[in-house]
């Protein structure tokens, strides 16, 4: 499933696009979002433990990429990347996942997670109780979601709990500090006084204590977040005009990270970080002729800061900033159009335009020792624009884009203050005078579906000038005991990245279908070599049995060795139960319990080992 190339989500209710659909959430499992995510081909999952996997857009690093909820912008609020907006949801807030390439500055896409809600209709209350247990670390969950409907009101709520201790890698190898307890509560309410208009207020409040992270040397005490919005809807009320929206919200992130669970540790520390994001959009969409468009308006202003007290017995507490209060303000435009030429052919343009500022609002002169010319405040002007062709036919699908993107650093890029890197076991510095980063990509994906089997192959090709990456800066000496040096991030003049992605699917005897996957992917940096977390060439194969109301599935998965990490083979398997009101999934994972590391696990973080998992789900 390829995104870059689908500009999925131009339109909220638009399903012609077939080859790459968006990823939906299901329902009725509690499984994670990550879990969904890891399916979809586009995104793997960078894994510091079991909890808050960060995500990696196209094969490329959360910061070139904008994950958005519902449109609405939210910043991590922790500098080792510890807490992806995505670890703040929950697949009981979810309706889908939609991965495309315009709407913001970015250089590898964007993902809008979109909000479970329900409609203007008559509807008697439901509710569907969930629940699930993993046995290999005790993982235990329990969700509730309900929801009630009328023609001029509906009220959405959910609350979903979880609980884990330390999982076991294979061979039954006990990972210390994997441990994690989380709370999720909803809450949608929508009022509609007269038809085509309405009002929408929308909540989430996530609460997680106790995350270990056993790759890293700190875990997190406590990750809270509230996110709160207030929504106009106007639909249907002109010829062309079809539907305007306008969201104001709100949203705010404490993280508190500390080692005080850890043994022997020589001088502890305590790394709280706030971030609050508060922002305004309007869209308008609509229909002309041959042209569906929709026009985007957004401003949002985000105050980010990060602190760190070292504690050593009988010295004096040590204090820094490692984000020193950065605002960050962005006005955006966005246009897109898709012209129907003639059946199943279309086009689609996008063009954002956006100003970004960023400014140092602490008084802060660590940075200025290793840049004294910078200034505390910088603007850019970003550009982001795709062009592409589609043909939606039967059986063969074609879509071809080109892209121009464009992004500013991230805070800990532009101002972060010795943030260790416990994978390579360097200080960053970050770099207030970085220029904007840039890329230029092409991408193509066909799809052919025939009565016996289903083929798809997926291709990117980047060419990213600026390429922003943390470098060996010689003759400064690093703060953390026991870091090999210091890094100052600083622009590499280009880097190349290629991403294919094929599958075949074939379904014979009625019931049984095989499905096929490979995944390649190849990485270059001037003057540098293979970037960073680039995958080997990876592969899985499922083979299903569906009859009834009964699913059965049995599943491999592998990857290629590298120069760090031998190759590997696990296999799972499942089987499903559905009926109206239940649903009985049973699960086993890693069957062999194989100890194996993938080239996403920071670290070298082993991964689970054998696990057998249950969801439940009645609905009524």
């Amino acid at each position: 499933m390829k995104i870059l190339l689908l500009w999925i989500c131009l339109f909220q209710n638009d399903s012609t696009s077939k080859i790459l659909p968006e990823i939906k959430i299901k329902g009725r499992s509690l499984e994670t979002i990550e879990d969904h995510l890891q399916k979809s081909g586009t995104v793997s999952l960078l894994k510091r433990g079991v909890y808050a996997a960060e995500p990696f857009l196209n094969g490329m690093s959360s910061e070139r990429s904008r994950i958005t909820l519902d449109g609405m912008m939210i910043y991590s609020a922790c500098t080792d990347k510890m807490d992806p907006v995505t670890s703040y949801m929950e697949v009981t807030n979810l309706q889908k996942v939609d991965i495309h390439s315009g709407n913001g500055p970015s250089t590898s896409g964007g993902m809008d997670l979109i909000r479970r809600k329900s409609q203007f209709a008559p509807s008697n209350l439901k509710t569907i109780i969930l629940s699930g247990f993993e046995t290999n670390n005790k993982h235990k969950s329990l969700g509730i979601q309900s929801s009630k409907s009328s023609e001029h009101f509906y009220i959405d709520g959910d609350i979903t709990w979880r609980n884990a201790e330390n999982y076991k890698a294979g061979n039954k190898r006990e990972i210390l500090y994997s441990q994690f307890s989380k709370i999720n509560g909803g809450l949608n309410i929508g009022f509609q006084p007269a038809k085509h208009h309405a009002y929408e207020v929308s909540m989430i409040y996530d609460l997680a204590q106790n995350i270990g992270y056993p790759s890293l040397p700190m875990d997190v005490a406590k990750a809270e977040a509230f996110i709160g919005s207030f929504q106009f809807n106007k639909h249907h009320f002109h010829p062309v005009f079809l539907d305007w929206k306008t969201r104001i919200y709100h949203n705010r992130i404490t993280h508190i990270m500390d080692d005080s669970q850890r043994p022997n540790v020589p001088i502890r520390m305590d790394m709280p970080g706030w971030s609050k994001t508060s922002g305004i959009y309007s869209s308008l969409n609509g229909v002309k002729k041959a042209h569906s468009f929709k026009g985007l308006v957004h401003f949002h202003t985000n105050y980010s800061l990060a602190e760190m007290t070292m504690k050593s017995p009988g010295e004096k507490d040590m204090f820094m900033y490692t984000w020193p209060g950065i605002n960050t303000s962005e006005w955006s435009l966005s246009l897109d159009d898709k012209v129907y030429l003639q059946k199943h052919l279309y086009l689609n343009a996008n063009l954002s335009l956006s100003v970004n500022q960023q400014k140092m609002m602490k008084d802060f002169e660590g940075l200025y020792i290793f840049f004294p010319e910078a200034s505390s405040s910088q603007s850019r002007f970003l550009t982001n624009t795709t062009w592409g062709i589609s043909y939606e036919g039967n059986p063969y699908h074609f879509q071809f884009s080109l892209s121009y993107k464009e992004r500013a650093p991230s805070v800990s890029e532009a101002y972060g203050f010795y943030l260790f890197n416990s994978n390579d076991g360097y200080d960053y510095i970050g770099n207030p005078d970085l220029p904007k980063e840039n890329s230029y990509s092409i991408e193509l994906a066909q799809a052919l579906s025939k009565p016996h089997y289903q083929l798809k192959w997926d291709n990117q090709f980047f060419h990213l000038n600026n390429y922003i990456l943390g470098q060996v800066k010689e003759n400064l000496s690093p703060m953390t005991l026991g870091a090999q040096g210091v890094k100052i991030y600083a622009p590499l003049d280009y880097a190349l990245l290629y991403r294919s992605n094929a599958s075949l699917g074939i379904p014979f005897l009625s019931e049984w279908y095989w499905d096929l996957k490979a995944l390649f992917q190849y990485t270059y940096g001037k003057n540098y070599g293979t970037l960073p977390f680039t995958p080997p060439l990876s592969y899985s194969s499922s083979l299903s049995y569906a009859k009834n109301r009964w699913l059965m599935k049995a599943e491999m998965e592998g990857a290629r060795s590298t120069h760090e990490i031998p190759s590997y083979s696990i296999f799972h398997t499942e089987i499903l139960y559905k009926s109206k009101d239940w649903q009985i999934k049973l699960r086993g994972e890693n069957l062999m319990d194989q100890y194996y590391t993938t080239f996403s696990d920071w670290n070298k973080l082993p991964r689970m080992g054998r696990n057998l998992i249950i969801n439940v789900a009645w609905s009524f």
